[in-house]
C-alpha cells in the first residue's frame, strides 16, 4: 500500500481513539461530575450525536468537495483542521459549571452551555468520513477499492474501539488515587491528545497524496 494510504489509516484511527472512546466514557463522565441520572443522560448524549452527526458528516462532505476539486491536499487537511478546532471546545465543554452562567444579562443554564460546547466537536469529530473515505478511495485502482476500503476500516476500528474504549479507562484509574471522582476528566485531558496525533498524520498524508491519487 502507498505511504498515503498508512497515513490516513492511522490519522483516522487516532481520531477514532477520541471517539469511540469519549463517546464510551461520557455518560459515565457527567453521572461522576454532574451527577446527571440516566433518563437525562441518554436524552443528553442521544441529541448531542444526532445533531452533531447529522451535522458533522455533511459539513466534511461539503468542504471536502469545495477544496478538493482545487487541490487534492483538501481531503486530509479539511479533517486535520476541524481536529484541531474541535479540541478546545471538547475542554472547554467539560469544564462548564452545572449552576446557571449569566451571559449578557441572561442566564444560562450550565448544562445547556455544555451541550452547545460539545456540539461542536461532536460534528467535527465526524468531519472526517466523507473526505478521508474519498481519499482512500482514489489511493487504487478501481478493482482495489474495496480492499483498500476493508483495510481501512479494519485498521480504523481495531485501533480506534480497542484502543479508544481502554485508554480513558486506564488513565481514569491511573488518576484516581489523586484527583478521585474526577480522574475521569483528566483522562479525558490527555486522552484527547490522540486529535493532535490525528491532525499531524493527516497533514502529512496532504503533503504527498497528489502523488499517490489515482483518477
Amino acid at each position: 500500500p502507498k505511504p498515503t494510504f498508512w497515513l490516513l489509516a492511522f490519522g483516522a484511527a487516532s481520531s477514532s481513539v477520541c471517539g469511540y472512546g469519549v463517546a464510551f466514557w461520557l455518560p459515565s463522565f457527567f453521572a461522576r461530575s454532574y451527577g446527571m441520572d440516566l433518563d437525562d443522560r441518554a436524552i443528553f448524549l442521544a441529541a448531542l450525536a444526532l445533531v452533531g452527526g447529522v451535522a458533522g458528516i455533511w459539513l466534511g462532505g461539503v468542504l471536502g468537495d469545495k477544496f478538493g476539486g482545487k487541490s487534492k491536499a483538501a481531503y486530509p487537511m479539511v479533517p486535520a483542521v476541524c481536529f484541531l478546532i474541535a479540541l478546545p471546545f471538547f475542554v472547554l465543554g467539560v469544564n462548564v459549571p452545572t449552576t446557571p452562567i449569566e451571559i449578557a444579562g441572561v442566564a444560562v443554564p450550565g448544562l445547556a452551555l455544555t451541550f452547545l460546547c460539545l456540539l461542536v466537536p461532536q460534528g467535527l469529530n465526524l468531519a472526517w468520513l466523507g473526505p478521508v473515505v474519498t481519499a482512500v478511495q482514489h489511493l487504487t485502482p478501481a478493482s482495489m477499492r474495496s480492499t483498500a476500503s476493508a483495510s481501512f476500516l479494519l485498521i480504523n476500528n481495531l485501533v480506534g474501539i480497542g484502543i479508544g474504549t481502554w485508554i480513558f479507562g486506564f488513565l481514569s484509574e491511573q488518576f484516581a488515587p489523586t484527583y478521585g471522582d474526577e480522574s475521569l476528566r483528566m483522562a479525558i485531558y490527555v486522552g484527547l491528545s490522540f486529535y493532535v496525533v490525528a491532525a499531524v498524520l493527516l497533514f502529512f498524508a496532504s503533503r504527498r497524496i497528489a502523488k499517490d491519487w489515482v483518477d
